[in-house]
Order: structure tokens, then C-alpha cells, then sequence
């Protein structure tokens, strides 16, 4: 095609870009789509994603979730979804918390706060102040405390994903989705 002097362009309505994007911001370099391995995690903060139906991998996703999510086999997954719509994974969700799109990153900064991974800026502050948001993000950093406690090496996920319609996330929060699964202790 260069030869005959055309251009491949491809253009999705709801494309992945950010989350690309916000690898980039992350880590550096070329950007990379995420690949999630929910069989091995034990905490899941999905930001308001839905990785069970709106997310392209979302037949794995919701299968290697399933795995562990049986009591009888052993130590079962915490979800914790934080979103701005009613979705799949926030109705299997162990907790949900309702905020509005545009305040998901101050409450992911709230998190990497009471962890002592970060400070909270303004917005976050004011957050803070409702009950229900406090209590959720405790419930978060408690059971990461839980889960990261003695030598057990735990694996947090963090799944930063698609807004139903036409809109993605910033790529700066899936870049600080990306951050903090580097931030905490003992992830492989």
C-alpha cells in the first residue's frame, strides 16, 4: 500500500486508545493494551469498567473471574466496583459505590492515600467527607492490608475500562491504574 501511496486508518467509535495511552503515561515507550489474569487475583477494583460485558476480552475476563469465585475451592476473590452506571460486574460485585465519571480518579487517589501511596488532592479531600465513599475506600485499603499481610505475595488488578457510549476514560487515570499496581508490595 506505501508503494501505491496509500494509508491503513482505522477508526473506532469506541476504541481502546486510552487505555493505550495511558500504558504510555505509565510506562514509557509504545503504548500496550492491558491483559488482565483475574485467576490470580485476589482483589479486583474495577474502575468503572464492565469487564463481564463491555470490555473486548470480556468472555476470558468473566470465566477467569468465575474461577475464583467458589467458596468450596478456596479462598475466593473481593470485587469492589466504583462506577458511574449500573453494570455486569458492579451486580457480582462484594461491594459497589455509585459516583458520578468524572469523580472515579479522585477516588482511586482516596485509595492510594489511606495506603500511604499518595496524597489525596481537593476534590478527593471533599469526597472524603461523604460517609459512604470514606467507608468504601477503607473497605478497599483494609482488604489490601489483608491480603498483602506477612509473606503472602497477593496480586492486585485494577481494571481501568470503557465507558458505555462513545466516551473512555482519561488515559492519565489508566496510567495511575498502571502506577499503582506497581506500587504495591509484593506484586508480580
Amino acid at each position: 500500500l506505501q508503494a501505491a501511496g496509500a494509508n491503513w486508518v482505522w477508526w473506532s467509535p469506541v476504541g481502546r486508545d486510552n487505555e493505550v495511552e495511558g500504558s504510555r503515561l505509565a510506562f514509557g515507550g509504545r503504548g500496550v493494551r492491558s491483559h488482565y489474569d483475574l485467576k490470580a487475583a485476589n482483589v479486583v477494583v474495577s474502575l468503572d469498567c464492565d469487564f463481564q460485558n463491555n470490555h473486548p476480552d470480556s468472555l476470558r475476563l468473566s470465566a477467569d473471574f468465575a474461577t475464583r469465585r467458589e467458596p468450596e475451592l478456596g479462598d475466593m476473590s473481593r470485587l469492589y466496583a466504583i462506577e458511574s452506571r449500573f453494570t455486569s460486574a458492579g451486580v457480582v460485585s462484594d461491594h459497589r459505590l455509585p459516583v458520578r465519571s468524572a469523580d472515579i480518579g479522585a477516588v482511586l487517589e482516596l485509595i492510594e492515600a489511606e495506603l500511604g501511596r499518595g496524597a489525596a488532592g481537593a476534590r478527593a479531600t471533599e469526597l472524603k467527607a461523604n460517609t459512604k465513599i470514606a467507608g468504601f475506600v477503607k473497605a478497599v485499603a483494609d482488604a489490601l492490608r489483608e491480603r498483602f499481610s506477612g509473606d503472602e505475595i497477593r496480586l492486585l488488578t485494577i481494571i481501568a475500562g470503557l465507558i458505555i457510549g462513545v466516551l473512555c476514560l482519561v488515559p492519565q487515570l489508566v496510567g495511575a491504574g498502571h502506577l499503582f499496581n506497581l506500587l504495591v508490595p509484593g506484586l508480580d
